[in-house]
């Protein structure tokens, strides 16, 4: 691990830059949109984070699984983008009318707010898959970076609200930042791209696309699972208790994450090794160090959390406790941030789906139990057996796979 840690550093700086500035962004809106058009804009992220990761249909997965053993690594990148570009299309096309349905029609979106969110649809899906290809490639400080620069873009584009305070103007300012950030990011994916002479792109498009598809379709159900599952509260909490209690648990929540950090550059290691060597990498390697340093980062995003809500309305005031009970929440996630990398890596999709059942199922059971009895507080507490639940399933499908020799 010693030898890796400038690759856990750059992981770690860029998913720090990537959690800090979306929450930033978050805190941004909240202050500057008014209320009505902060209720939209946080559905609207909310559907894009469970949809965006299944807009590829698993190909980011195949491709991390097929690529470190490939003959033709160039190719099978040029036939992964193109088909990501179109994904991406798609994905846009359809986030304005999945917008409007979780809205429960009762804010019909314009054009030019249709054309807004589509064009965040898209670059939301870009980011995901492209960074995908950067980590496939074992390039994980690229792939960080361009993950925290997506976020930045965000934050800037938000700042957009200053001059404009509505949900159209923020969402347009957001999508053709990002967008021309993506178009940057897939120049430099294509001018490093390895050449795979002897073969020419007709001969194995279909073939090696349903190939990619078909090695990561499986991790759809774990990746439809777990986003649901870890979006439930916010969803439930806005339809049981109304729209303030989901803005005071969204503001405990902002802080909460950004521990995630920690975690998941051990786990983006932990992906890329288990690639290469197709086994049952050991846990204690990455998990220990994992859970000190996330614990560590848990508690100074507790004193940021508190100083900052305690600098907001008296609205917010309430997120004190929630925050403190989801850092709780958030140190029993390490494992699952980890291991399910791990097991993804490892070859092992198929078994691996059922962890977001599991996860599914129990967290719509468990959020749907604690917030009819607590509200806000009974949301973060739920969070807190969900993640527990979903690291228990992720360990259990880890000591399935066999030891690598």
């Amino acid at each position: 691990m010693l030898r890796d840690r400038g690759k856990v550093f750059a992981v770690a700086f860029g998913s720090t830059g990537q959690i800090g500035l979306y929450a930033a962004a978050s805190l941004t809106t909240t202050f500057l949109l008014p209320a009505g058009d902060r209720g939209r804009y946080v559905l609207l992220m909310t559907v894009i984070a469970v949809t965006a990761p299944l807009a590829g249909i698993g190909t980011n997965v195949g491709l991390r699984r097929q690529r470190p053993t490939s003959a033709m690594p160039g190719l099978l990148e040029s036939i992964y983008t193109k088909f990501s570009l179109k994904c991406a299309l798609g994905h846009g096309l359809v986030i304005g009318p999945l917008l409007y349905v979780v809205t429960g029609g009762l804010a019909p979106l314009t054009l030019v707010e249709v054309i807004a969110v589509g064009l965040v649809g898209v670059t939301q899906v870009l980011n995901w898959q492209f960074v995908e290809l950067w980590f496939a490639r074992l390039n994980f400080r690229t792939g960080a970076i361009y993950s925290a620069l997506n976020s930045l873009t965000m934050l800037v584009a938000a700042i957009w609200a200053l001059v404009d305070p509505h949900f159209v103007s923020v969402v347009l300012a957001q999508g053709l930042a990002s967008l021309a950030l993506h178009v940057g990011q897939l120049f430099h994916i294509t001018k490093t791209a390895e050449t795979s002479a002897g073969t020419t792109l007709s001969e194995s498009n279909g073939s090696m696309i349903w190939r990619l598809a078909r090695s990561g379709a499986p991790s759809i159900v774990m990746t439809a699972g777990l986003a649901l599952a870890f979006r439930l509260d916010r969803l439930l909490l806005g339809f049981l208790a109304g729209a303030k209690p989901v803005a005071v648990y969204a503001m405990a929540a902002s802080f909460a994450e950004l521990p995630r950090f920690i975690p998941a550059a051990f786990g983006q290691l932990a992906n890329g090794h288990a690639a290469q060597q197709r086994g049952r990498l050991g846990l204690r390697t990455y998990l220990l160090p994992s859970a000190v340093l996330g614990v560590v980062a848990a508690v100074g995003a507790g004193l940021i959390g508190f100083i900052a809500i305690g600098h907001l309305g008296s609205d917010y005031r309430s997120s004190k406790l929630p925050l403190v009970v989801l850092l709780v929440a958030e140190i029993l996630l390490i494992p699952y941030s980890i291991v399910m990398r791990m097991i993804l890596g490892g070859g092992r999709v198929e078994l691996s789906a059922g962890i977001g059942l599991v996860s599914l199922a129990s967290s719509a059971l468990i959020y749907w139990f604690m917030i009819n009895k607590a509200g806000v507080l009974g949301a973060a507490w739920a969070s807190v057996m969900v993640y527990a639940v979903i690291s228990a399933s992720c360990i259990f499908v880890h000591l399935k796979q066999e030891k690598v020799a």
